[in-house]
């Protein structure tokens, strides 16, 4: 609530000139403007703003003590500027010792305003991509049935409980990736220097695609979860690889068993603050998290090179982000436990996967 407005563009015909009647000495100079909060139309709205501004000095308090500050409220200026200048007070304090402003928010929760910090679940920058072709060919295997079984369960949890994107579906970013490859190529066919194999891998990426999707699809894989975990039989070390794997999906799926990669995807405008002409430089979640075909060929270089050079251009990412509430409530304990479970248990399915024998 405490973040930069949109940008208001001059007047190209200017103000119109006007003459005072008296000579006005330099009153600017020494005139102090307050900042400006600015959701302070809607606060003064709120018939509740002495108990707003009384619970947002209890939670400064509790800031100045976790980082040793030094701050004087300015109560007298009445409300909402004593707020206003705090929180600028406040955040000029934090950067003169270091400390990352920004993390610190102001937050409305009702009728009631504080300041919270803000925590996010760092993915580093990683392209979360998950190969769909591996499990194609533990189907097709005489031997690795029960771990395909296993595989598409977990898959089904991570298509239908966590909201993984999948690149056969048209509004999924890698869809579009895989279709701009494939409309380059047709371009070249044009010209006649066609390339088959790029054009066999696609098409396999396509049936491949669409065949597993219908298996995950299917709710049986995700109704048998437990049933699969429980009976799994294996001997070999890849075998206990992806039980172990499986067993930690499911017992992730039983805690959060309504959470998805986006549950704590905030607003990109909530924690960073950019002019309107950069919306669209923002990496979202489904950039990164996604099934798609494979990691090996000629088709999967080409897709990582474009998305690489694709989100190149983007200078902020979307990240899971949570609130920690500088008062004494608490507001319910919220926590990135999830995200710090699911992003590595991501990259471990996608190591094994890609690893497949």
């Amino acid at each position: 609530m405490d973040g930069k407005g949109k940008r208001r563009f001059r007047n190209p015909k200017g103000q119109t000139a006007v003459c005072p009647d008296n000579h006005v000495a330099n009153g600017f100079l020494r005139t102090a403007f307050l900042p400006r909060l600015q959701e302070s139309e809607t606060l003064q709205a709120c018939e509740q703003y002495p108990e707003m501004v009384a619970g947002f000095f209890r939670s400064l308090s509790l800031v100045a003590q976790q980082y040793g500050l030094k701050l004087r409220p300015s109560v007298s200026l009445g409300y909402p500027d004593c707020i206003a200048i705090a929180l600028s007070g406040l955040r000029g304090q934090l950067k003169s010792k270091g400390a990352d402003a920004d993390e610190i928010r102001l937050v409305e929760n009702g009728e009631r305003v504080f300041l919270a910090k803000g925590e996010s679940y760092c993915t580093g920058m990683t392209l979360y991509y998950i190969p769909v072709v591996p499990i194609y060919d533990m189907l097709q295997g005489p031997t690795d049935r029960h771990i395909a079984d296993l595989v598409l369960s977990v898959c089904a949890y991570l298509y239908h409980i966590a909201d993984v994107p999948y690149y056969r579906q048209e509004r999924s970013y890698l869809f579009s990736m895989y279709e701009m490859i494939e409309e380059w190529k047709l371009d070249e066919d044009d010209s006649g220097n066609i390339d088959e194999e790029l054009l066999r891998e696609t098409e396999h990426a396509e049936n491949i695609g669409d065949f597993i999707e219908g298996r995950l699809a299917n709710p049986e894989n995700l109704d048998r979860f437990r049933e699969r975990v429980d009976n799994f039989q294996g001997t070999s070390e890849q075998d206990r690889e992806f039980w172990e794997l499986a067993d930690k999906f499911y017992a992730l799926y039983q805690q959060y068993p309504d959470q998805t990669i986006y549950s704590r995807i905030r607003d990109i405008q909530e924690i960073e603050d950019f002019e309107d002409d950069m919306d669209e430089r923002v990496i979202r979640v489904d950039m990164y998290v996604s099934f798609f075909a494979s990691s090996k060929g000629t088709l999967s270089d080409i897709l990582i090179d474009s998305v690489n050079v694709d989100l190149q251009e983007s200078c902020l990412i979307e990240e899971p982000t949570i609130y920690i509430p500088f008062d004494e409530t608490g507001l319910g304990g919220e926590t990135l436990d999830f995200e710090k479970r699911l992003f590595p248990l991501m990259e471990d399915l996608i190591y094994l996967l890609n690893n497949y024998k």
